[in-house]
């Protein structure tokens, strides 16, 4: 079906009411195709643009891409997630920042939230939208009481067996670049102390070559 309500400037594909100035309704998928050689930079595209004809201003959006269902059997829509653009500066044809925004619905809430912004400069902030390290990691939920801690960084490595295996780890690694090069500076790595998964020792190495070396163990045993 394919349907043009005039009246509303809306096209309908799928529906005989369109909603939107383009509703496309069924189970199909919507595929845009590069048909051009291939290319960097080129390739099949959605663009999602805001035109008003002025210079967008500071914290406008600039579009999003806005996740939806059925909540119930009369067909209402809820939008549960999104994914936006936001202007970071007054735009002109030397200044274009922006940054995205990803929202979430949590369990047992109607509203949106945001969960993840990556801003102008790159930095990324999880729980946070105003990130000031490349990875700036925020719990949201507040510490309530003594003798508590939150975790809101997780490090998590996997074996290739059905086993543990001893001194399997995750870690963190810790690099220096230059013109010149890059080099592994230092290593914190967290290991399984023995091969029953039931304890675990922490290792630091530091490099006076290619390879980091160890310089410390604290064992299970705090030794």
């Amino acid at each position: 079906i394919l349907s043009i309500d005039a009246s509303n400037n809306r096209v309908g594909i799928g529906t005989a009411s369109p909603n939107q100035l383009l509703d496309v309704t069924g189970s199909g998928t919507i595929r845009s195709t590069w048909t051009g050689a291939s290319s960097v930079g080129v390739g099949g595209n959605i663009q999602l643009v805001q035109d008003d004809g002025a210079a967008i201003q500071d914290t406008h959006q600039l579009g999003i891409v806005v996740f939806g269902a059925s909540e119930d059997a009369s067909n209402t829509i809820h939008f549960g997630g999104a994914i936006s653009a936001i202007a970071t500066e007054l735009w002109s044809a030397s200044q274009n920042g922006t940054k995205l925004q990803f929202q979430i619905t949590a369990d047992g809430e109607t509203s949106r939230t945001d969960a993840m912004t990556i801003d102008q400069t790159g930095y990324v902030g999880i729980g946070t939208t105003s990130p000031d390290k490349p990875l700036h990691v925020f719990e949201k939920s507040a510490i309530a009481s003594h003798n508590y801690t939150h975790y809101p960084l997780k490090i998590e490595s996997k074996d290739s067996g059905g086993d543990f295996w001893n001194n399997q780890g995750a870690g963190i690694q810790f690099e220096n670049t230059a013109s010149s090069g890059a080099f592994i500076s230092a290593e914190i790595v967290g290991e399984t102390d023995g091969a029953d998964g039931t304890k675990g020792e922490l290792v630091f190495k530091t490099s006076t070559s290619s390879t980091p070396t160890e310089r410390m163990r604290i064992d299970s045993s705090g030794d």
